[in-house]
């Protein structure tokens, strides 16, 4: 491997560079565990049973995906079907069918082995 710096301001930026380095990394990991945990409870919620889905829009609609923000990471399971907040909350003429809840819920234990699963992963690539 070469390198070329012509001065000192290049080897203060290349030493801040990889001073932050191993933040960046451990963000990225963090990112990735929380979406692996948040796509354990999406694919509960699209196996509850809680609700009839007979177009299969709202178990489409579920998904897990990244937060929009990168600092910190954050990771969100959403329903995007038109009807998923009412059968979710209920009205006031049908009662809340909630899926996505119990699914945060109930998948505790295996979001936690998923989040560390690939957490672990990622530190290890990285040592």
């Amino acid at each position: 491997m070469e390198m070329e710096l012509d001065g000192i301001e290049e080897l203060a930026s290349l030493i801040a560079a990889l001073e932050a380095l191993p933040g960046l990394l451990e963000k990225a990991a963090v990112g990735d565990g929380l979406l692996a945990a948040a796509q354990v409870v999406a694919k509960e919620a699209k196996a509850s049973a809680a609700f009839q889905d007979r177009t299969g829009d709202l178990e489409r609609s579920i998904r897990a995906r990244r937060g929009r923000r990168a600092s910190p990471p954050t990771a969100v399971v959403e329903a995007t079907a038109p009807n998923a907040g009412l059968l979710e909350l209920g009205t006031a003429n049908s009662p809340a069918r909630p899926f996505l809840e119990p699914a945060l819920r109930n998948t505790a234990s295996r979001q936690l082995k998923a989040f560390a699963e690939v957490t672990s992963k990622k530190f290890k690539t990285v040592e």
